[in-house]
């Protein structure tokens, strides 16, 4: 089973074109909202129709706790919502899935896409396998199975012309394009002596 997991708060403007590229192309869309008590917000949980449009798609909502998720390693935790051996394609609000999915080797740990960014193009490991052990931990795209980290260097590439996906983080409208410069500032410092050690 292929579950879209995405993470999500007060997307209303961003989210439907997510969710309308991965419909009919995996088993169950999972949205995980909440904001993070780092980058703090009046409220905990989204606020506009974030949630709405989620259950409009038939996704599973996984909602903030009764506070800000304690960081975006936290939050990305509770993508595991379903068995090992399923498999978890990882899209934020801001990007599509072009393309098929491929299929499936169970032999594979994780695939990489090619992500077509506003300002460049690059490999990311985003569609893995739910392995024994499987967590974030340290940073936010520090995914550790077996003691070693799964990294984008070392996962199957999926050919652009099968699938890709894209980043339209840019049409984002001003304010939210300043909160995200803001995370990203207070996020690089706090993350940076762990992405050194591990070299990430």
């Amino acid at each position: 089973m292929i579950h879209a997991v995405v993470n999500a708060f007060n997307e209303e403007m961003m989210l439907p074109g997510c969710l309308e590229s991965v419909c009919g192309k995996v088993d169950k869309i999972v949205v995980v909202d909440g904001a993070y008590e780092q980058f703090p917000h009046q409220h905990h949980a989204s606020t506009d129709g974030t949630l709405a449009i989620a259950w409009c798609y038939g996704a599973r909502i996984v909602k903030a706790p009764e506070r800000a998720w304690k960081s975006e390693i936290e939050k990305r935790n509770r993508f595991f919502v379903g068995n090992e051996g399923d498999w978890y394609l990882q899209i934020d609000a801001d990007e599509r899935l072009l393309g098929e999915l491929p299929t499936l080797d169970n032999d594979v740990t994780h695939y990489a896409f090619l992500m077509r960014h506003d300002s460049f193009d690059g490999w990311i490991r985003r569609l893995y396998q739910h392995l024994p052990g499987l967590r974030y931990e340290g940073a936010h795209s520090a995914l550790w199975w077996k003691g070693g980290i799964l990294r984008n260097e070392d996962a199957e590439k999926i050919a652009p012309e099968q699938a890709q996906l894209l980043h339209l983080g840019h049409l984002r409208n001003v304010e939210r394009q300043r909160a995200r410069l803001e995370y990203k500032a207070w996020q690089g410092p706090y993350e940076r002596p762990y992405r050194d050690r591990h070299s990430l």
